[in-house]
């Protein structure tokens, strides 16, 4: 199984050059790395260059966030196994990557695999990490409905089968969209604890109060798109006042209310994605046999 590794990156070159160190010491040849550069002002892309001349580097001079650049990089893929990985992320084992292949080689039903997600300061495991509502799962695997973005792998044929990330997403929400669609063709989204990747947690990203505009409105444009009537009046009954209070919290009040009115403004496009990609009741029935995401 050919692999391709592809990460997107946007002034964090010291981060990144580090996570492609240890992406290098796999001992897995033939591993194929494929960059966007997502409009970074640093040196970023000197210094891969130069440091990292096995890399093949794309270059966006605008940000196109988070799902359109991981779109763009995927497509730049010529592997069968596609791992997305975050720039601020370490894979210490040099065997992670050929553990990776292993699983889909044994399980062809496997649609994605997350890995367990530690601090790298710390050691320790944001809840946020683990994609499942019971996080007393974390040392367990378990089968899911959606995935963690920092590291992911998805066959190519999977993708073939769903498509791509959300682009219109932006940042936020774009990996529970394509979890579902992975879920409702009928593969397995597992979480294996015995995987483990550090993350940096790097704080330059799209954090502070500009996330409440992504989180608000892309979670209207996510249940639009994927619930029946019911659910999507109660998953929108509680997150839509529980991430007001939370940018209350947070002083995010104009974003929230930035992202509450795009999302109304903008449902057109995903009312017709829901002619297409509305949960049946049979796969309503197995999302709840699985620690998901469909109302909470």
């Amino acid at each position: 199984m050919e692999i391709s590794c592809f990460l997107i990156t946007r002034d964090r070159a010291d981060d990144l050059c580090d996570c492609l160190a240890h992406l290098e010491a796999q001992d897995l040849p033939g591993v194929e790395i494929v960059l966007l550069d997502n409009g970074s002002s640093d040196d970023t892309r000197e210094r891969v260059a130069r440091e990292h001349p096995g890399v093949r580097l794309l270059v966006s001079d605008v940000n196109l966030g988070v799902a359109g650049g991981r779109n763009l990089a995927m497509k730049a893929c010529t592997g069968d196994l596609l791992v997305g990985i975050d720039d601020d992320a370490i894979v210490d084992d040099p065997s992670f990557l050929r553990r990776v292949a292993a699983e889909f080689e044994r399980d062809p039903s496997l649609g994605c695999l997350s890995p367990k997600i530690v601090n790298y300061h710390t050691g320790l495991q944001d809840p946020k990490e683990i994609p499942s509502k019971d996080k007393s799962l974390a040392d367990r695997r378990f089968e899911t409905s959606y995935f963690i973005g920092c590291f992911f792998a998805i066959p190519r044929t999977v993708l073939d089968a769903t498509g791509d990330f959300p682009a219109g997403f932006f940042y936020a929400g774009e990996e529970s969209d394509l979890g579902f669609r992975i879920f409702r063709a009928g593969f397995r989204l597992v979480y294996e604890p015995s995987l483990v990747v550090r993350h940096k947690v790097s704080p330059v990203r799209t954090t502070g109060r500009s996330k409440y505009r992504y989180y608000v409105r892309n979670r209207i444009w996510l249940a639009e798109t994927y619930y029946p009537a019911r659910y999507l009046l109660v998953y929108l009954g509680f997150w839509i006042p529980a991430l007001f209070a939370l940018a209350l919290r947070d002083r995010a009040v104009r974003e929230y209310f930035a992202g509450l009115a795009e999302g109304f403004r903008g449902l057109a496009p995903y009312r017709a994605r829901r002619r297409a990609l509305l949960l049946d009741r049979g796969t309503v029935r197995r999302l709840r046999t699985v620690e998901n995401r469909l109302l909470r």
